[in-house]
């Protein structure tokens, strides 16, 4: 019984030593197999890495990009606020232009181009209009003092007297005015008495005209600011 016991115990022991070195003879013949699997882990891991490494990189020009697109889209939303804004101070200092202009019908130039000595003021009005329209003036010899003096009244005379001057006026090209014409109408502008409501008391045409003149010198300062951010 114990002689059976023992050999039962032996048979035991020899197949379990079989049995480790079948599983050792399979281990050794997989180990090329899990070296291979685990260099195959180790390179995704790498490439798995480089790839997050890449997304973030991507993300982070996204989302760079996407800033920097949301400060020029602020910065485009702000010009067109500020161009907007002063747009709209200029129309209706434009609008009242326009309207002026066309409450002077051709009788009312007909009867102010035959004055031969008009009202300094009306002369002031009309110096305006040929400042921005490039006509020069005339020089007449002053018989007091024997001295050349600027004769504007003269040259707008011969403005009115010819053909379309309102239409001159209500197609003028406002956006080629010039600095240097702003700067001659200046010293006009500057004077207290280059206000319609003044001038109505003197000659309605020239009030009407005074008007055009000062809406047109404001719509140059507009354009400073409007013209750049346009471009």
């Amino acid at each position: 019984m114990t002689r059976d016991k023992y050999l039962n115990g032996y048979e035991c022991l020899i197949n379990t030593e079989e049995s480790v070195g079948k599983m050792q003879t399979e281990l050794e013949a997989k180990q090329p197999i899990l070296i291979q699997t685990k260099k195959e882990v180790e390179i995704k891991s790498v490439e798995v890495e480089k790839e997050a490494v890449a997304a973030e990189a991507v993300a982070a020009v996204v989302a760079v990009d996407e800033a920097a697109a949301k400060v020029i889209a602020d910065e485009a939303n702000g010009i067109k606020t500020e161009c907007e804004s002063a747009l709209a101070e200029a129309l209706p200092a434009l609008k009242s232009a326009e309207e002026a202009l066309n409450a002077i019908s051709p009788a009312d130039i007909s009867e102010l181009k035959t004055v031969n000595n008009a009202h300094v003021d009306v002369v002031m009005v009309m110096n305006g209009v040929l400042v921005l329209l490039n006509v020069p003036c005339d020089k007449k010899t002053d018989p007091a003092t024997q001295k050349k003096t600027d004769d504007w009244w003269t040259p707008a005379k011969k403005l009115m007297a010819g053909q379309g001057f309102l239409q001159k006026l209500l197609g003028y090209q406002k956006e080629d005015i010039t600095e240097k014409q702003i700067k001659l109408l200046a010293p006009l502008l500057a004077n207290e008495k280059f206000n319609k409501n003044h001038l109505k008391g003197i000659n309605s045409v020239a009030a009407n005209v005074a008007s055009w003149v000062i809406a047109m010198d404001a719509f140059y300062r507009v354009n400073l600011i409007v013209k750049p951010k346009q471009a």
